[in-house]
């Protein structure tokens, strides 16, 4: 809806509840009214209503991320792998469970795990932004800079707005010894 696109969350929240009172058993505006409370940083709210999704549908894969992503909001260093697993198991055409998926992997050691997930959303969204980034942070944990600076930049060719990009094109050229290019990239 517009509102969603607006980023009108309480909007959001107010329509998805009036179609879960004209469609009670269909798990989709509980997920979207998780969304919302997400992107308003209401976590025990989202938690309730993609667990309500689940709840109405347990082979809903969208919640399972949304409960992933609110715990790890909630407690970063949290193990929220079963659910990033159920979600891709779940819905494998969800693309962003791929990549929160490789994103957690990367992030606790596990970065040739994060390749073929990166693989499967590449499959799916092959001119991601997110995408790009994510083979970058995968290639630089697996100390392969040059390899990592060619993904961060076609991510910042696909998005010149994507923060993290700059960050990580600052650690990239560091790692290459360039830091004149560094403290460009960090300057942005």
């Amino acid at each position: 809806s517009g509102a969603y696109q607006r980023g009108n969350w309480d909007e959001v929240i107010q329509y998805m509840k009036q179609i879960t009172d004209v469609e009670p058993e269909s798990a989709d505006p509980w997920f979207f009214i998780g969304e919302a409370y997400r992107f308003q940083e209401k976590y025990t709210e989202a938690l309730e209503a993609y667990e309500r999704a689940i709840t109405l549908n347990p082979n809903f894969g969208p919640a399972y991320l949304g409960r992933a992503r609110v715990n790890l909001a909630l407690e970063p260093e949290r193990d929220v792998l079963e659910d990033l697993d159920t979600a891709v198991e779940k819905d494998p055409a969800f693309v962003d469970s791929f990549l929160v998926r490789a994103a957690f992997k990367t992030a606790h050691k596990d970065a040739k795990g994060a390749l073929a997930d990166l693989k499967a959303a590449e499959a799916l969204t092959p001119n991601s932004a997110l995408l790009h980034y994510e083979y970058a942070r995968t290639y630089l944990a697996l100390d392969e800079p040059e390899r990592a600076l060619t993904y961060a930049l076609r991510a910042n060719e696909l998005d010149i707005t994507m923060l993290p990009v700059y960050l990580l094109l600052g650690d990239i050229y560091t790692a290459i010894d360039q830091p004149d290019e560094a403290l460009q990239a960090l300057e942005t």
